[in-house]
């Protein structure tokens, strides 16, 4: 009654869209000399947006090449003839997309555009002679995560800033499928830890709390609930919490408090998971502890936001 569109449906064909996706994008094809960028910047908006932050988080490990992302009409100021722009945009239409992509090429940046046929990025990407890749996942946008993450790795791959990349890929649609068959909507809730969270949070605003390479666990979480549940959601970063945010906890707030840590937390960052969990059994207040599955950085994330 609820999901009358069966977005559920999508989600439980995630690791496949993966896997369609891999496949078209090994076509891809760039100038060599983008081997020599500097520095990387991804643009999008939203559902399409997401790719950029989950390559960011991987970037911070992974690339000697800074990597950053953009979600406003504007771009930064260090982009320059070496830098190489990825602008990604489901619809292509996006106006703050289509804005900062053709602010970056008047900077005379290297751009790779990922967007919708028959659309005015796919145009202007065809009218400046800029090299692109079309995705043909049906909508809503939110869903296109497969289509637009995809063709960005590769991008990352060919131009030797992000490595292994189908490795990394082979082994999230590994994992993806397993974690599925365990909390996909026949799991019954006794043995289903997502509908289990689910009812947890249901009469509460869901609080996510990631450390800073696992950030895009926490914004898609929010973006989803925002999005699918038309509810608040939050996110906040460790240690950054423990400053700040820490001192509004109270016992009579309305909150539930959702802890992510990975594998790929440093060890004083699992000291302040476990500090702030302490501090949260101690004031009485509702939390949950989620740890994503999989061994790799890009299947940790994408388990959590598949969770």
């Amino acid at each position: 009654q609820i999901d009358r569109k069966r977005m559920v449906d999508r989600l439980n064909l995630f690791p496949h869209e993966l896997e369609l996706a891999l496949k078209t994008a090994r076509t891809i094809r760039i100038p060599a000399v983008w081997q020599a960028s500097t520095s990387v910047l991804m643009v999008g908006m939203g559902g399409s947006g997401i790719s950029g932050e989950i390559i960011v988080n991987l970037a911070r490990q992974r690339s000697a090449v800074p990597i950053v992302a953009c979600h406003t009409y504007e771009i930064p100021a260090f982009v320059s003839k070496t830098t190489l722009v990825i602008a990604s945009s489901f619809s292509g239409n996006t106006e703050e997309t289509l804005a900062a992509t053709r602010a970056a090429h008047q900077q005379g940046a290297r751009l790779f555009v990922i967007c919708g046929e028959k659309s005015s990025l796919y145009d202007f990407a065809i009218q400046n002679n800029i090299p692109y890749h079309t995705i043909t996942t049906p909508p809503p946008p939110r869903y296109a995560l497969a289509g637009l993450l995809v063709p960005a790795l590769i991008v990352l791959e060919k131009a030797k800033i992000l490595h292994t990349t189908e490795d990394m890929l082979r082994d999230a649609v590994e994992t993806l499928h397993a974690l599925i068959e365990t909390i996909n909507e026949r799991v019954p809730f006794k043995d289903n830890a997502a509908k289990d969270l689910a009812k947890r949070i249901h009469r509460s605003t869901p609080i996510i709390i990631t450390s800073g390479v696992a950030s895009t666990i926490g914004t898609r979480f929010t973006q989803q609930i925002e999005e699918n549940a038309k509810k608040d959601a939050f996110s906040f970063l460790l240690p950054e919490f423990s400053h700040n945010a820490i001192e509004s906890l109270s016992c009579d707030d309305t909150n539930t408090y959702i802890l992510a840590p990975t594998t790929y937390d440093t060890p004083r960052t699992h000291a302040s998971f476990n500090a702030l969990e302490t501090l949260l059994k101690k004031k009485d207040l509702p939390y949950h502890i989620h740890i994503p599955q999989g061994k790799g950085m890009l299947t940790q994330l994408l388990s959590g936001i598949v969770f």
